[in-house]
């Protein structure tokens, strides 16, 4: 093979020699990675060739690949966090931290990184998940090789649609997500990233594939996680340093993005939820849903973790069980038994036929007092509104902190904002300063030029 004239874009085909692939039809001349990329044609591993840049995040990069002994396509993510490295100027391959904090950070989250590549390891061959095919070091940096999924993630798939999706359409095709992210919980990962953008539909439309595992990491309930965020599918614990995270948070994700599929609309993102921002239910909207679907639902979108589905598992019980959401939902509305006494005997029947009026009366009299009654109520009224008073006082405890550094940070990045608007203003007045310095030099040089051509004539 003539690495030369593979095709950078879909890594299948040859191109010609106006360089235009024979099978995509697209041209390597019109495909550019920067200089932030590894350059088109790179080999990693003495057998991986490194295309075009499917996505970028924060703290990864993913290629299109092609694996040379297999001559298959792959999908290549490699380790480098946006804020902490750059590339080196010579070869462009290797990675450099800016500095020795980086270097730190840059090292220990390597190592995560290849961690979690061994973890994911186990999961080859999963329906529900991209496959981990290969995983080690170069360039100073770290590589996953995952097996490369063609077809549209499920925001793209949603928006080609004329019409939302159906509720059991939307359960149908999550569930070998569902049953494969639970499996990654009860090896203690979390994925921490669930989107409908990280969501891939095969181009058959057979097979459902979570992918993205750059965020991905393992917990043991002893630290916080860092922290991340991404709209509407990120829950509190996820937005504070101080937040506890676990399968419950990829449970709110889940939720997020099921309401998302069925109503067309994101839910309003956590911290605007805790300023009374409500959330619609599905039925509200006009969705035909069934009640222990929505329930289901709901109780992976609460707010306080610690009342929220606690795993997939949980949540799955919930949404394929009618019984699951309704027990949940219905766990403190249980209506007290009353006991019916037996029917008397004939004999007795008649020894109370007899009873004297003036036994009746005594009886009657032994009744206790109305006013008694309400007094045992009043007591159960204060003590239930004291309980109910303790319970908003510990939730606002759990949630202010929280709802607190997230204003501070959004105050911290309007001012940010505010400064680099200022440092564009003041820089689009310089160069138009210099433009006008320029065209004044023009004239002034023109006018030169002229008298001079003029005095030569």
């Amino acid at each position: 093979m003539n690495v030369n004239q593979l095709c950078m874009n879909c890594m299948m085909g040859m191109v010609d020699e106006k360089g235009v692939c024979a099978i995509c039809h697209s041209s390597n001349d019109s495909i550019r990675n920067t200089d932030r990329h590894l350059p088109l044609g790179s080999i990693l591993r003495g057998k991986y060739i490194v295309g075009r840049v499917l996505g970028e995040g924060g703290f990864g990069i993913t290629y299109i690949g092609l694996d040379l002994d297999l001559q298959a396509r792959v999908a290549i993510k490699e380790f480098c966090p946006r804020d902490s490295v750059s590339r080196e100027t010579t070869n462009h391959l290797t990675l450099l931290p800016y500095d020795k904090e980086s270097e730190e950070f840059f090292e220990e989250e390597k190592e995560k990184f290849l961690n979690e590549a061994r973890r994911l390891g186990k999961f080859r061959g999963q329906e529900g998940i991209v496959s981990v095919m290969d995983y080690f070091k170069e360039n100073g940096t770290a590589y996953i090789v995952m097996e490369y999924i063609e077809g549209l993630n499920l925001k793209k798939y949603l928006g080609s649609l004329d019409s939302r999706m159906k509720v059991q359409e939307v359960l149908t095709l999550l569930k070998p997500v569902l049953k494969t992210l639970n499996m990654m919980h009860e090896e203690n990962l979390i994925h921490r990233d669930i989107s409908p953008d990280n969501i891939m539909i095969c181009k058959d439309q057979k097979r459902v594939c979570l992918i993205d595992f750059g965020s991905a990491r393992e917990v043991n309930g002893e630290h916080s996680l860092s922290v991340y965020k991404k709209g509407s599918y990120t829950p509190l614990e996820q937005q504070s340093r101080n937040g506890k995270q676990g399968p419950w948070t990829d449970v709110y994700a889940l939720c997020a993005m099921m309401y998302y599929c069925i109503t067309g609309r994101d839910i309003p993102e956590a911290v605007e939820r805790t300023m009374e921002e409500k959330l619609i239910p599905p039925s509200k909207l006009g969705v035909e849903i069934p009640e222990h679907v929505e329930q289901a639902i709901l109780n992976g979108l609460v707010l306080n973790p610690s009342n929220r589905t606690q795993n997939v598992g949980e949540l799955m019980k919930e949404l394929y069980d009618s019984q699951g959401a309704g027990k949940v939902a219905e766990k403190n509305l249980a209506t007290p038994v009353m006991e019916v006494a037996p029917e008397p005997k004939k004999e007795e029947q008649q020894r109370q036929e007899v009873v004297p009026q003036e036994v009746v009366q005594k009886d009657a009299i032994q009744t206790p007092p109305v006013k008694e009654q309400s007094n045992g109520l009043l007591k159960l009224g204060i003590v239930i509104a004291i309980v109910f008073v303790i319970f908003k006082v510990i939730q606002a405890a759990i949630i202010l902190p929280q709802y607190q550094e997230m204003q501070q940070r959004q105050e911290q990045f309007q001012q940010e904002y505010e400064a680099t608007k200022q440092r564009i203003e003041a820089t689009k007045q310089e160069v138009q300063q210099q433009q006008e310095q320029f065209q004044k030099d023009y004239e002034a040089n023109k006018k030169k030029i002229e008298e001079m051509q003029q005095k030569f004539n």
